[in-house]
């Protein structure tokens, strides 16, 4: 968030210059990235696939037996998904693993937009003209700083992802948020009764805690685990739907959530908590990818016979002499997961 104090034209321009910088930096450096090895071995360019993986997994060295692992799993992934003809939008219903898989991803989508942060966001000013905090300057800050707490409880999380797992950390991050909830509910109820600015003002600190709870795992992770989970045909509409359950989500948001905060006030609160119950069950049973090559990864949600054949075709591809206790290792560490 950015803001510029004072009254003359340049209190709206700056702030949006300033904001520009980031996505002109983006496009810039989107020239130096590389393309993905996975799509480079779907068109037929295995070589530069090879290169990538030899340049980012083994210093260039292009006999590298990781890089020449990874390179055997892509290939036998993509043949695999052309015998398959995953391609369209019907194929997240042909199967049982793709329904999972459209399933996840659009609960993942509604969480991120309905554990609360929307109501939190919208219900941030008033609860701060309760305690005494009426000057927009104050506001705008008290907003700019947790933005920026925002920030670094983002990058925390992406952080942490490999070392704690995704599920452990959508667990941590909806049972926070829930907690959180269910204070808020409290104080909420406490301050109608009676009032006090005490009671008010203990919202605030609450409030920061949530959105703590919540960027910790819905900011970083939705984008990193739906592509994981998805076969490299769908990947692309895997992410269309992912954003696209975000902004039906949103839109909910932006219309309901004024009515019924209008209509109820506080009490509204309540049916988050009851959502945020709903969301941890689900996290419950989201299936674990740390660990896992992509290529593990995009099986997870298949059936145990799916699983197998996929494992046996990465691993006996263009290697019929692979150790039987490499194959049974990996799946078993892809069978721990489902």
């Amino acid at each position: 968030m950015v803001y510029y104090p004072g009254t003359s034209s340049w209190s709206w321009r700056v702030p949006n210059l300033i904001q520009g910088f980031g996505p002109v930096i983006i496009c810039l450096g989107t020239w130096f990235v590389p393309q993905s090895p996975r799509w480079l071995v779907k068109n037929g360019r295995e070589e530069e696939a090879h290169k990538v993986l030899a340049d980012y997994h083994a210093n260039g060295d292009m006999n590298d037996e990781l890089v020449q692992f990874e390179m055997r799993e892509i290939k036998a992934a993509v043949e695999i998904e052309k015998v398959g003809d995953q391609s369209s939008w019907l194929s997240f219903f042909k199967t049982p693993g793709n329904r999972r898989r459209f399933l996840v991803i659009i609960l993942l989508g509604t969480v991120t937009q309905w554990a609360g942060n929307g109501i939190i966001s919208y219900f941030l000013i008033p609860v701060l003209k309760t305690v005494g905090i009426t000057s927009s300057t104050q506001q705008t800050g008290i907003n700019c700083g947790l933005s920026i707490r925002s920030w670094w409880c983002t990058i925390l999380g992406a952080s942490l992802v490999e070392w704690t797992g995704r599920r452990t950390l959508f667990l941590v991050s909806i049972g926070g948020m829930l907690a959180c909830f269910v204070i808020m509910l409290g104080l909420s109820g406490g301050y109608a009764a009676t009032k006090h600015t005490s009671t008010g003002l203990a919202m605030v600190p609450v409030i920061f805690l949530f959105n703590a709870f919540y960027v910790i795992a819905m900011t970083p992770i939705p984008m990193l685990y739906v592509p994981e989970i998805t076969p490299l045909s769908l990947r692309a509409k895997a992410a269309s739907l992912l954003l696209l359950s975000q902004n039906c989500a949103q839109s909910f948001n932006q219309f309901a959530n004024p009515v019924a905060l209008a209509a109820i006030g506080w009490k509204y609160y309540a049916v988050y908590v009851g959502a945020q119950i709903i969301y941890t069950l689900f996290c419950i049973f989201v299936r674990e990818t740390r660990g896992l090559t992509t290529e593990e990864a995009a099986v997870v949600y298949e059936s145990d016979e799916t699983r197998e054949a996929a494992l046996d075709a990465a691993y006996r591809q263009e290697r019929p002499e692979s150790p039987s206790g490499e194959l049974k290792e990996a799946k078993e560490q892809v069978t721990r997961r489902a």
